[in-house]
């Protein structure tokens, strides 16, 4: 069965700061204002962002049209509480099935705001939203990945005609959900509600063509083995997005990257041993391979520069390459090294001359793919020590999290030592009889609840440690790439070298500012370069220009 998205309802209330005009406002894009808070409420720039795809309210039947309008209706709720913690409005979050529609989108919130409705005969106040460019973790979501989902806000009392002191009636907001405000009472109406938008979605699902297996039941009723995700909250969600750092989203990215299998196993000594051992088979791996990069870009070198023993007096004028032959090499990407090189230094006339040109063109056609590969080790090890500051930060916080834990733990364990102290007599009695005080008990429940923050606080921190010894041997990869790197790029110039030092020169000057920096750091030495064969900067004729075998290049 395909893992999806649930309904989630919520409550709002004053005690958290709630405003239900505000919240309103907020779902449906719109400019409204608080009369109780005298201030105004202004969201229409999420319509003028393409946020909110559509926004309407829905009333039973027989309500009076100003039920109908946000500003007077979310006005009126406001009115109807008294009390300084009272709970105001309701947030019904639902899925819409990926890949429906707007049109069948809109129907479908509808369709499950009429279920509010009819039960408890209030009003209905849908946003149709689209779903966010970004993850809550801040990352970028495919097009794919983005549908719909609506908000379901409705008032904790019903729409009812409400008797007057002079005998009349009018319309009003009146009798209160309090089933709602409790968990076990309002699982009943929550489950109802569930399961009409489970129905729903595989209505509409089957009708766009989809896989419609939408159940509204837990992972636990339907006998799935799989650990839900935790969630940030809007706050920490805003902060993500923004490209803020917060603990719970490194938690949260935690969960994420390591397998939950992983997470289990890293409690056990013995498979924590297995996953390092792991890591390092990976790390060994890598390594392997780029030493056999290198082997393979040194015998490139070796067979380029490195020719049987032979003068250029003795070699047939059919093994010289022709004038022709250079119009068969390779001039490069437009503003690449080689086309650079190529445009700088002209081809020579001379046979011997133009053998060198040859492999210093092949030699440079490597230099080009080693700097690639230098520049894209550079943006790793910019983003590794980027991801290595923020879980320092992480980790520096469940340091903090962990002395925290403990101070609390210490202050309950001196409660508790304090109130045995002060009650000697009643302790005495209490062993007596074989039972503790209440009191006692209830101090001893508090250490052992701190006792159980502590080492889930100290859980959390080895985490951290462990994420901190995988990005370690990763940045420790990441160096042992670059060296390969650097040594392949010193045999490609010392192979130029041997050839004619005249033309490193040449590559340096058409080098740029980024390339010139790897090149002089790899070029050979003032002493190495003293060894070599100088060559004519022109490259005129070689008398006598001796290809050397016997020197190997490691």
């Amino acid at each position: 069965m395909t893992l999806h998205a649930r309904p989630h309802l919520s409550t709002h209330g004053r005690s958290d700061g709630h405003s239900a005009v505000a919240g309103v406002a907020y779902r449906l894009g719109l400019r409204l204002y608080d009369e109780r808070a005298k201030k105004w409420h202004d969201f229409r720039q999420r319509r003028l962002g393409d946020h909110i795809a559509d926004a309407l309210t829905i009333v039973p039947d027989g309500a009076p049209e100003w039920a109908t309008d946000p500003q007077m209706l979310w006005n009126a709720v406001e009115a109807a509480e008294k009390r300084k913690d009272a709970q105001l409005a309701r947030d019904y979050r639902i899925p819409i099935p990926l890949g429906v529609g707007l049109e069948e989108a809109k129907q479908m919130a509808i369709a499950v705001a009429r279920q509010i409705v009819e039960r408890l005969h209030t009003p209905v106040s849908i946003g149709l939203h689209r779903d966010a460019t970004k993850t809550a973790l801040g990352l970028p979501k495919p097009a794919a990945k983005r549908g719909y989902h609506a908000h379901l806000y409705f008032p904790t009392r019903a729409l009812e005609e409400i008797g007057q002191a002079d005998g009349s009636s009018a319309w009003g907001l009146g009798t209160k959900f309090s089933f709602l405000t409790n968990k076990r009472t309002s699982a009943g109406f929550v489950e109802g509600l569930n399961a009409a938008w489970a129905d729903l979605a595989n209505h509409f699902a089957q009708v766009a063509g989809l896989t419609a297996t939408y159940d509204h039941r837990s992972y636990v009723r339907m006998g799935l083995d799989v650990e839900p995700q935790r969630t940030l909250g809007a706050a920490v969600t805003a902060m993500e997005r923004r490209g803020f750092w917060t603990r719970k989203g490194e938690e949260l990215r935690g969960q994420i990257v390591v397998e939950s299998e992983v997470l289990r196993v890293s409690q056990a000594d013995a498979l924590e041993a297995q996953h390092a051992q792991a890591v390092q088979d990976v790390i060994r791996e890598c390594v392997a391979d780029q030493l056999a990069g290198l082997q393979v870009a040194q015998e490139e070198v070796a067979a380029v520069v490195q020719q049987t023993p032979v003068t250029v007096d003795e070699v047939p004028a059919s093994d010289l390459p022709s004038p022709g032959a250079a119009d068969a090499l390779p001039d490069g990407e437009p503003g690449s090294l080689l086309h650079r090189f190529r445009q700088a230094v002209p081809v020579p006339e001379d046979p011997d001359a133009l053998r060198v040109y040859v492999q210093v063109v092949g030699i440079i056609r490597l230099v080009e793919r080693v700097l690639s590969a230098l520049a894209n080790l550079v943006s790793r090890k910019s983003q590794h020590e980027e991801d290595r500051s923020r879980r320092v930060m992480a980790r520096l916080d469940a340091e903090f999290q962990v002395d925290q834990a403990r101070r609390r733990r210490t202050a309950a364990r001196e409660h508790l030592q304090a109130w045995e102290e002060e009650h000697p007599v009643r302790m005495a009695a209490a062993k007596a009889a074989g039972r503790k005080p209440a009191e006692w008990v209830s101090l001893n429940d508090v250490v052992d609840q701190e006792d159980t923050k502590v080492q889930e606080a100290k859980a959390a921190r080895q985490l951290h440690m462990t994420y901190m010894e995988a990005i370690d041997q990763a940045g420790a990869q990441i160096v042992t790439e670059e060296n390969v790197q650097k040594k392949e790029l010193s045999q490609a110039l010392d192979g130029i070298q041997q050839l004619s030092p005249i033309l490193v020169t040449k590559l340096l000057s058409v080098s740029d500012q980024g390339e010139r920096a790897w090149l002089e750091a790899a070029k050979p030495s003032e002493e190495q370069q003293s060894h070599g064969e100088a060559l004519p900067a022109v490259l005129p004729r070689v008398e006598k220009f001796e290809f050397r075998r016997h020197r190997r290049i490691h």
